[in-house]
């Protein structure tokens, strides 16, 4: 009977401790939501259908994803009292299961559930689809990072979900948090058939020149904005956590092998861009060809790189790509410093404002395909278009001018597409 006794007593004690711990998740949750900033938002904020019962947005770490869930809950539920943010890497969750906590919060009139970090909780996506398929009254919004695919998990959650991609800033975002501009993004296609109109419509208000090395040192991720002075270290660290946190938690990789891929990361900074060897740039990290190919793909996912595919080809852990660069150019700044090539700082802005709306290929001639159209060659303000003067579609994306006429656009006028 004393046992009997005991034992209740502590099942209860361990109640008791379940629901403080609860609550404090929810006035943990409710702090974060009143102190969300709300004069920056970023470009997928209006973008998206708020109203599907079950989102995914995805992106490097750094982009604001978080921010973004907490700047919506502030709009919708300042007080918090149908919804709670939750980062699925808390303490909390090494001890309780996600559902169980879902529906104890819902039994309390919470219907909204932003989930930060999915990818840090084991067996998160079995337990979404079990919450999506039996509470049919619950909303989910999820963040993750950007190497999770939907179709891959144990559970496919790709026919439940709606999935967005969240990228860096882009030039126009940046200027318009930097100097408080209000410019709209440009539709591809308008923007080679009207570029002229546009850069004039731009320089009305401010000479993008001005801030355009800022923005390839500084520009790329938001946290810019709150300490400018360190940016550079901390970019460092979200480097470092995607490849030791993130990589070695989805994919398995090893500490050894860690360390060659930051090797090659900084032999990628220290490049022009290139056609890669397999052969020779295994040798020169110390992995396998089967090995580098399969971790240059993870690192694709991750958004620390970018790859280029020549036309007809598709993209897969096993194919090589036929061209290289960091995904940014503010990760070539932070390793490199002012020993950054030009033409390479050129061309990864140019395929990093275009990946984020834009399928890009390597074409025979030029340095980027883009949407089975546009040819476009990168360079500096006397680059003519002698390379692709045969080539429908074919145009010149230079650095150093303010204003392009006929098929000479300004480079920095690419970064105005979202």
């Amino acid at each position: 009977m004393k046992t009997a006794k005991n034992s209740k007593n502590a099942e209860y004690k361990q109640q008791k401790l379940y629901f403080c711990s609860m609550e404090q998740l929810i006035t943990q949750s409710r702090a974060l939501v009143r102190c969300a900033p709300q004069e920056k938002r970023r470009y997928l904020f209006n973008r998206m259908d708020w109203g599907d019962r079950l989102i995914f947005i995805m992106g490097s770490r750094g982009t604001g994803k978080t921010t973004l869930l907490l700047q919506h809950m502030r709009m919708r539920d300042e007080k918090g009292k149908s919804s709670v943010y939750l980062s699925l890497d808390d303490f909390f969750f090494s001890e309780n299961r996600l559902t169980e906590t879902v529906r104890k919060m819902n039994n309390h009139g919470i219907v909204e559930f932003y989930l930060d970090e999915v990818h840090q909780y084991s067996g998160w996506a079995r337990e979404v689809k079990n919450i999506y398929d039996f509470m049919p009254e619950v909303r989910i919004v999820l963040t993750g990072s950007c190497e999770v695919d939907l179709k891959k998990e144990s559970i496919d959650l790709s026919r439940r979900a709606v999935s967005y991609d969240l990228h860096g800033l882009s030039f126009r975002e940046f200027l318009n948090w930097k100097v408080g501009t209000d410019f709209t993004a440009i539709e591809l296609d308008d923007l080679f058939l009207n570029h002229e109109e546009h850069a004039f419509s731009i320089l009305e208000k401010l000479k993008p020149l001005r801030f355009w090395k800022d923005y390839l040192q500084f520009g790329y991720f938001p946290f810019v904005f709150e300490s400018p002075n360190t940016y550079h270290h901390r970019l460092r660290r979200v480097m470092n956590t995607i490849l030791e946190s993130d990589l070695r938690f989805i994919h398995n990789v090893s500490s050894e092998n860690i360390e060659k891929i930051k090797r090659l990361i900084y032999i990628l900074a220290e490049s022009v861009p290139f056609k890669p060897n397999i052969t020779k740039l295994s040798e020169r990290v110390g992995l396998d060809r089967g090995t580098l190919t399969e971790y240059i793909y993870h690192l694709r996912e991750a958004k620390l790189i970018n790859t280029l595919m020549a036309k007809g080809k598709s993209t897969s852990i096993l194919r090589k790509p036929d061209k290289l660069y960091l995904n940014n150019t503010n990760m070539a700044y932070a390793l490199l410093g002012d020993r950054c090539n030009i033409g390479t700082l050129r061309e990864t802005f140019f395929q990093n404002q275009l990946e984020a709306i834009a399928d890009l290929r390597l074409p025979e001639k030029g340095d980027f395909f883009i949407n089975d159209k546009y040819t476009v060659e990168v360079g500096g303000s006397g680059k003519s278009k002698r390379q692709i003067h045969a080539i429908p579609h074919g145009y010149v994306a230079a650095d150093d001018i303010e204003e392009g006429a006929l098929h000479k656009i300004p480079l920095w006028l690419f970064g105005f597409l979202y």
